[in-house]
């Protein structure tokens, strides 16, 4: 696939309480991103930020007034990275350094931590906390006048375990006290991608959910008979794809393709149900049905994607060409991410001679299906699936109906699945597998502020020796609570599991939608992996949970590596609603 578009940004001043970010990735020549842990016993710190710039015409030289960022070239500018429409970092500079080399060749290197060394100087006071849940303890914490976090940068979860009312010493660090308070969750809490204090108790982990979303029609079909916009061409019905009309000519340009819309009757297909914008951070899937009847055939190219703001040229478009023999139908796809809300979607085919035929234009959530549903086959609808027969009913047209694929809620992101297995599965590059002890432990202890210490050991005796996990002091109300989370620790740490410990991909050799896919993947979400090892026997395949993230990034190569960790037995492994709140799924 290439490269996704990679964007370097910083910034010192600030407008309404924003950055003013320039944009120096004209200067990059690596970027290298290190977030979460390693391993789930370990504490989150700061993530880090290394840019390495070309300073050979001294553009980061603060004593450089010529430079075109002179007086912006500061300790704890904000950093900003973004990949393939994703943010990948948000930070502050702590330290610019300079590099001067004999053979004339300057770099400047930029390095940046996340919104934790800002938490980590904010000192809170003596006070005493009420009874509450983990979750609303961390919204009290961010509220402190000392702390003072802005609630648009936030991304707070339920928790499941009641706190008692503890006093904080004076001179406390708020990341220090909030780490404490997602330990005494079983959860987490550190800075997105996207530079949000995130909090993930117990049952938050971002995991498949069942959603709807839908297959749409072009607004402007160019089959349908009444259709003489936008689409350019001769409207016959000689060469048509299991239907009655098709396009002939040399180019077809759809520009007016329109976000979908509220329930309608709209040239013939009926819309069954509300859409009204194409979904940011998606990949949608373009389809045409292309006809040649040049004796030699020829080169026929679909280029797809989506209109920004700001003119005709403003695009953010995939290109495919192929050559198309004479004489056969072929579908032809491309993909590409919607990178924003608001857009309008662009489609256009273009034929190396005059005489081809455009049919059956389709757009549709990525991954796509590999039925193409027109007039000539009507689905049944099920419990979990509504269809539209195409042209309400009228068999032998070309127009597609509506289906299921999958849609992203904006507080529930998929598991991203990885694999070696084919199919929909994203491929790695390299994965790690570990069999060990060093994440075993035989028994667990947690303390409650209130009552007395809650033991429980697993079922296993002493196979593996004495190995004792505690949490003392913990914030955890009672007793009820204190046995909840020694069980909630127990269930993962109880006994040595062969685990996948790490994923890394050639982000570069991706697909468009996977760059997506891997790109937009955070910290506490799930992982479905499959890995047959040695493509020897069975493969294995197990729902983790990603605890880091680090990219490195060069004009060669873009590696992402993903750092797993395990689920707790009370996760049922073998649905699509694990872990997720009022499901059954998750308890004691």
């Amino acid at each position: 696939m290439g490269l996704p578009v990679t964007k370097v940004e910083f910034g010192f001043t600030q407008s309404a309480g924003a950055y003013v970010y320039q944009d120096i990735t004209a200067y990059t020549r690596s970027v290298s991103i290190n977030r979460g842990i390693v391993r789930e016993t370990d504490t989150f710190q700061a993530g880090s930020c290394t840019i390495v710039l070309d300073n050979n015409a001294r553009a980061f030289d603060p004593y450089y007034a010529s430079s075109p960022f002179y007086g912006e070239v500061k300790p704890q500018a904000s950093v900003r990275v973004t990949s393939g429409g994703q943010i990948i970092f948000v930070g502050f500079v702590d330290s610019w350094s300079y590099d001067y080399q004999i053979v004339a060749d300057a770099t400047a290197t930029l390095t940046a931590y996340d919104a934790i060394s800002r938490l980590s100087r904010a000192n809170l006071p003596a006070i005493t906390w009420t009874q509450e849940l983990s979750s609303d303890r961390v919204t009290r914490v961010l509220d402190r006048a000392e702390v003072s976090w802005s609630g648009s940068l936030r991304d707070i979860s339920a928790g499941l375990v009641t706190l008692g009312a503890d006093t904080v010493t004076d001179g406390t660090s708020a990341w220090d006290y909030l780490q404490t308070v997602a330990e005494s969750e079983g959860g987490a809490v550190f800075i997105s991608e996207d530079g949000k204090v995130a909090f993930k108790g117990q049952a938050a982990s971002e995991v498949p959910q069942t959603t709807t979303t839908y297959r749409y029609n072009l607004n402007l079909n160019p089959s349908i008979a009444n259709n003489t916009t936008n689409w350019v061409g001769t409207r016959v019905n000689t060469v048509a794809y299991k239907g009655t009309w098709s396009l002939q000519g040399g180019s077809f340009t759809e520009w007016d393709v329109l976000p979908p819309v509220a329930p309608s009757t709209l040239y013939g297909v009926l819309y069954s149900d509300s859409v009204t914008t194409w979904q940011a951070n998606t990949a949608y899937t373009f389809s045409v049905w292309v006809y040649s009847d040049a004796l030699s055939g020829q080169n026929v190219t679909l280029t797809a994607g989506f209109k920004k703001t700001g003119g005709s040229a403003n695009l953010d478009v995939q290109a495919q060409t192929q050559f198309l023999p004479s004489g056969a139908w072929t579908r032809f796809n491309v993909t590409v991410p919607c990178t924003k809300t608001g857009q309008t979607a662009y489609l256009s085919v273009d034929g190396q001679y005059t005489n081809i035929f455009v049919d059956a234009a389709l757009i549709e959530a990525t991954p796509y299906l590999a039925e193409y549903f027109d007039g000539t086959f009507t689905p049944s609808n099920t419990a979990t699936q509504t269809f539209t027969s195409a042209w309400q009913g009228t068999s032998g047209n070309s127009a597609s109906t509506l289906t299921i694929v999958t849609t992203y809620n904006a507080n529930q992101k998929n598991a991203i699945v990885v694999g070696d297995n084919g199919g929909t599965a994203i491929p790695y590059e390299q994965i790690r597998v570990v069999y060990g002890s060093d994440t075993l432990y035989t028994s667990t202890v947690v303390n409650p502020l209130s009552g007395t210490a809650q033991t429980v050991a697993n079922s296993q005796g002493t196979a593996y020796g004495s190995r004792i996990l505690t949490i003392d002091p913990s914030l955890t109300a009672d007793n009820t609570n204190a046995l909840a989370l020694a069980n909630y620790y127990l269930s993962i740490y109880d006994s040595p599991s062969l685990r996948f410990d790490s994923v890394t991909f050639g982000v570069d050799a991706l697909s468009a939608a996977n760059q997506v896919s891997v790109l937009g993947t955070d910290i506490w979400q799930a992982a479905q992996v499959t890995y047959t090892p040695s493509a020897i026997g069975s493969a294995i395949t197990q729902y983790q949970r990603v605890v880091g993230v680090s990219h490195e990034i060069t004009p060669e190569r873009f590696l992402t590596t993903l750092n797993l960790a395990e689920f707790g037995q009370y996760f049922r492994l073998d649905s699509n609603n694990f872990g997720v709140l009022d499901t059954n799924e998750l308890g004691y």
